[in-house]
């Protein structure tokens, strides 16, 4: 009880005690000896005597009162002074440990006086600093994440990126354990689902990612903020699957653009294990909405990334366009050129090379028994004149391309004619795999012929050293619903050509052969493509060659 008593109180009845209840006994003591005195008669000589013994008597007594009132007021005074001044001193150490940032500190309350008043306001103050310390410790971590997050967004343009640290500087900033962020398509549903705070292997044990039911469907649709302290019984939750984390806080807010839901945040269990709150929610709110943002900048930053490319793609295709046809028409106006050329040359040099020829064989027809080493001459003579009459013919073909014409023909007997012109040597294999009951097909007879023997005759000479097979094969082919075509495929187990030679083989005068000038397969293409049909070929050094000719039907 005397520890409630204030301080003025208990210094009253100290010297109450001290000095006032000592006198006030002295003087009661004193008035009630005089009166002993005086009742019992006249005072006389030995009754004066008497008082006078009585009043030195009260001197000694009083100046022993005295002593002792001084000696325990000196005593109260130092209790006292101990029961001010220590609690003071508590209370300047604890000022100077809270000013060193030890907010915690609580001094013990000694007393309910004003001192103990003073000791448990200080004590409150400490808390009160410890918790507003707390909550700058809280904002200025936030505040960093928000500069942080600003600064790594800033420099993401790819939406997944994006995305990804959209939700994890969000989750940081609620102090969550989970967060999700999903996207919605123009429909409503879910499209994009990127987790955080799950490892890879537990996003793996969940399975197949929401498909946006339950909360999460809903959240695509809301536009307002959803709390929940326990999910599992909340109605609108479609529950877990398996292998999934336990949670069951949630907090959800929606990513907004105008008047369009982007998406949503989802976060669940914070790290305290306490509810999420509406400072959450309100802070949440603010970064959802720079979030939108973003996102609809990264969107449009795709969109304009992909219109670029196609931008690209198109004057791309485009120039190429261009290239070719501005390259097709010079090499139409050097073909006339030569074809002119060709056609004046030829006809001067076949009259002179029948004459030769002629006249060879007239020298080895007087010669039969003749000597043998002429005979070896005459021989290569005559083959040398073959092939310029060869090189003459293919110039004169070249330079009097005449259009098609164009008729029903049967392709089996069109291939037979071919290999019977073009006479394969006989180490080479010919296979024919023509199928049955084939269509007709629409072309110029002599020049597709033309054709085959001139594809045929490439393969004999590209297997010509180690012999070889050449297959020759036929099937139909539609390249649209009322086009189509029959294939013809003449595949070889020659040499092969090298691929930096493919795209020229077509070109005019483009030859790897030491014979001939590289005309054949020029004109070959010609005549293909001015029937109506297409020419192409596959090839690999040391495996082979196919050309594949495309013709239309009858």
């Amino acid at each position: 009880m005397f520890k409630k008593w204030n301080i003025g109180t208990k210094i009253f009845l100290a010297l109450l005690i001290v000095g006032i209840v000592p006198l006030t006994l002295m003087g009661i003591y004193r008035i009630y000896s005089a009166d002993v005195i005086f009742k019992e008669g006249p005072i006389g000589a030995e009754e004066i005597k008497e008082l006078y013994l009585w009043t030195q008597s009260f001197k000694r007594i009083f100046v022993g009162f005295f002593v002792g009132s001084v000696l325990l007021i000196l005593i109260l005074s130092y209790y006292i002074t101990r029961m001010i001044i220590k609690p003071l001193k508590e209370l300047n150490r604890g000022v100077r440990e809270i000013s060193s940032g030890r907010l915690d500190l609580q001094l013990p309350i000694r007393s309910y006086d004003e001192v103990g008043l003073l000791t448990d306001e200080f004590n409150r103050m400490a808390l009160s600093l410890g918790s507003i310390r707390q909550k700058m410790i809280e904002q200025n971590r936030r505040l960093n994440t928000l500069y942080e997050a600003a600064r790594v967004i800033s420099s993401t343009v790819t939406l997944p990126e994006l995305l990804k640290e959209l939700v994890n500087h969000a989750r940081t900033l609620v102090n969550a354990r989970y967060g999700a962020i999903g996207l919605r398509d123009s429909e409503g549903n879910l499209k994009k689902f990127i987790i955080s705070g799950l490892t890879a292997k537990e996003v793996e044990a969940i399975g197949a990612l929401p498909t946006g039911k339950g909360i999460i469907g809903l959240m695509l649709k809301e536009k307002r903020p959803i709390r929940i302290d326990n999910i599992g019984e909340d109605p609108r939750s479609a529950g877990f699957p398996s292998h999934h984390p336990v949670m069951k806080t949630f907090l959800g807010i929606p990513i907004i653009f105008g008047d369009r839901i982007l998406g949503s945040y989802y976060f669940c269990e914070k790290a305290d294990e306490e509810p999420f709150t509406k400072a959450d929610e309100e802070i949440l709110l603010s970064f959802a909405t720079d979030a939108a943002l973003t996102i609809e900048r990264a969107e449009l930053f795709n969109r304009i990334a992909r219109h670029e490319e196609e931008l690209e793609k198109i004057v791309e295709e485009r120039t190429k366009e261009l290239k070719d046809a501005h390259e097709e028409l010079l090499r139409k106006e050097k073909l006339a050129i030569m074809g002119q050329m060709a056609g004046s040359v030829a006809h001067e040099i076949k009259n002179p090379l029948a004459g030769i020829k002629g006249a060879i064989h007239y020298l080895k027809s007087r010669m039969k028994d003749g000597d043998r080493k002429n005979m070896e001459y005459l021989e290569m003579m005559d083959h040398e004149i073959n092939v310029t009459s060869k090189i003459i013919t293919d110039l004169l073909d070249f330079s009097r391309v005449r259009p098609p014409e164009r008729q029903e023909v049967d392709i089996e007997d069109l291939v037979s004619e071919a290999l019977e012109a073009a006479r394969p040597t006989d180490n080479i294999k010919v296979k024919l795999d023509l199928g049955t009951d084939l269509p007709r097909v629409f072309i110029d007879r002599i020049q597709i012929r033309l054709v085959f023997c001139n594809i045929i005759t490439n393969a004999a000479h590209a297997m010509m050293n180690d012999g070889g097979s050449l297959v020759i094969r036929t099937s139909l082919a539609e390249t649209g619903s009322d086009d189509k075509h029959l294939d013809v495929s003449f595949a070889d187990t020659g040499c092969g050509i090298p691929k930096e030679h493919i795209d020229k083989i077509f070109q005019p005068l483009f030859t790897t052969k030491r014979s001939g000038i590289g005309l054949g397969l020029s004109l070959s293409k010609g005549f293909v493509e001015a029937n109506g049909g297409k020419i192409g070929l596959e090839s690999e050094v040391g495996k082979g060659t196919t050309f594949t000719i495309s013709l239309p039907l009858a």
